[in-house]
């Protein structure tokens, strides 16, 4: 979620604290959250390129209008009226398209642990220092409210035709105490997360939530885990890299973000360009290498990419696509999942269209014909942020949930836990 939105988001820094009590309600000015409300009609659908392509305008008028309702507003904190347009917003059907909440959401809190959506259930994969026996356990309830039905409650702010979507943004959005609490999970701040071990124990652990952004950097993490994993919510992953395993003949290619220094340069901050790594340059070494080794197969990764500017990918793949010794089937493998989102199902659909690989993997996080390049909208009075797709992207004539693989393979929490890579595996064994 983070690379897909390093454009418009700044790094905050991150403050551990302790909240002891809910922060007290605050009175809104009802007319100006009115007033907005009427701009967002009038504006949404002028800035997006089909707004009501899912949800009808009638319907989504009728949701403004009882948001912006005297009686609702004026019984309402401004964290309420956020999840409520959050909502109605994720009721258009546009994952590009939702108000934005993260600066609320770091304000109210999270809870310090990392979780990750196995194909065998939701597993803590890090935590703080203080939380840390609770790593490498199944989260299966949240003061005895299943996960099951915490999934089915916070899954209302993510839109409903968007099922592989829903599994990577919980990844983010479970953790949240406001979330949580406006669901009525987590009445109070401190709450009962029950866990299960993998010999079948299990216990329940109080957490209590910390302030500020949520960086998962900054937790512990687990011990054992394959070449490709990182902590899917963190910023210290590399955007690209590459291991050419020779034992195996096998060019392993990560691209967990679909950015560079040339586009920061083109698009960002110059500064900010000096940080990071040159596309230009890794792509130049990758093709050296494939000259200069006996390289049986490439494994082109983008399990955990959220997303940035394709055309980047874009022409990598055409490149690839040239070299003939790889460009062909049983050569050229692209590992995919519900991570990956945005740019990078267009790059997914670029090696389908344009190379003979074999995807493998989990269906993409978004579809082939998606609405995006999102730019952002500030409401005049309240300055509440609004993030919307500004064009529309059409790869296939019929409409898919998702990038499908041409080779289904789940990942399990044991596969992480023991060092093990189940796609890297298949692809060794093909």
């Amino acid at each position: 979620m983070k690379y897909a939105l390093m454009i418009i988001a700044t790094v905050c820094l991150f403050v551990a604290c302790q909240r002891d009590k809910p922060a007290p309600a605050t009175r809104l000015n009802v007319a100006d959250y009115q007033q907005d409300l009427q701009y967002l009609k009038d504006t949404l659908p002028v800035k997006h390129p089909n707004l009501f392509f899912h949800q009808s305008k009638a319907d989504f008028h009728k949701n403004l209008d009882f948001i912006a309702s005297t009686s609702n507003l004026s019984s309402k904190t401004e964290a309420q009226v956020l999840m409520q347009l959050r909502e109605a917003t994720a009721e258009l059907g546009d994952p590009h398209t939702n108000f934005g909440f993260y600066d609320l959401l770091d304000e109210e809190g999270y809870y310090p642990i990392e979780i990750f959506w196995f194909e065998d259930g939701i597993w803590i994969t890090g935590a703080s220092r203080e939380y840390q026996r609770a790593i490498g356990k199944q989260l299966v309830a949240i003061n005895d409210v299943p996960i099951e039905e915490v999934i089915e409650k916070v899954s209302k702010v993510v839109p409903k035709n968007a099922p592989y979507f829903n599994h990577k943004r919980m990844h983010y959005f479970l953790p949240m105490y406001q979330i949580l609490h406006y669901y009525e999970v987590t009445p109070e701040p401190l709450a009962n997360f029950q866990l299960r071990s993998r010999d079948g124990s299990t216990e329940t652990l109080a957490i209590q939530p910390s302030k500020g952004e949520y960086n998962v950097d900054v937790f512990e993490h687990l011990e054992r885990a394959p070449y490709y994993w990182f902590s899917v919510q963190g910023d210290s992953a590399a955007l690209f890299k590459y291991r050419f395993f020779a034992e195996d003949g096998i060019l392993f290619i990560q691209y967990n973000s679909c950015w560079s220094r040339e586009l920061e340069e083109r698009f960002g901050d110059q500064e900010e360009a000096k940080n990071l790594p040159s596309f230009d340059a890794f792509k130049s070494e990758i093709f050296a290498l494939l000259e200069k080794e006996e390289v049986n197969k490439v494994l082109f990764d983008m399990r955990l990419n959220g997303g940035g500017s394709s055309p980047q990918g874009t022409k990598f793949v055409e490149e690839l696509s040239e070299v003939a010794a790889i460009n062909q089937k049983g050569k050229l493998f692209v590992a995919i999942s519900q991570h990956t989102f945005s740019s990078a199902v267009i790059n997914a659909m670029n090696f389908r269209q344009l190379t003979n690989a074999i995807l493998v993997g989990k269906p993409t996080g978004g579809s082939p014909n998606h609405y995006g390049e999102v730019r952002a909208l500030i409401l005049p009075k309240t300055k509440m942020e609004i993030y919307h797709s500004t064009n529309y992207f059409k790869y296939i004539d019929e409409d898919l949930l998702a990038v499908l693989p041409d080779v289904t393979v789940p990942t399990t929490f044991s596969d992480i836990a023991s060092g093990v890579d189940p796609i890297y595996e298949w692809v060794k064994d093909y």
